[in-house]
């Protein structure tokens, strides 16, 4: 069991790169952060700010998905729209995603 819930755990800079980009109200990043960084009973959570354990799951959930997402990427990689010929677009991809795997089979 213990084992499941530490894979819930994020390290506290990457809470807060995640943090700063998500929509999530202040409250509720309070609530990922107690959880997801502190490693607090979601139960205890819940209490205290008088939600539901289910609630605070889906807090805890939204947020974690939110820091997989990001994790895809390395962390100084923008997101960005072009519009390009087709043929130069798969190139450029074929790149990014080549690059992509090397950072992260350098830093793991």
């Amino acid at each position: 069991m213990q084992q499941m819930l530490d894979s819930y755990r994020i390290p506290a800079a990457d809470f807060e790169r995640v943090a700063r980009n998500t929509r999530l109200k202040e409250k509720s990043v309070v609530i990922a952060r107690e959880i997801l960084v502190e490693g607090k009973d979601m139960s205890e959570v819940a209490a205290r700010y008088q939600l539901t354990r289910q609630r605070v799951m889906a807090i805890r959930d939204k947020f974690h998905s939110a820091y997989l997402r990001n994790s895809m990427f390395p962390p100084d990689w923008i997101r960005a729209s072009v519009c390009a010929p087709q043929e130069m677009l798969n190139r450029f991809l074929t790149e990014v995603e080549r690059e992509r795997i090397k950072y992260f089979s350098q830093n793991s």
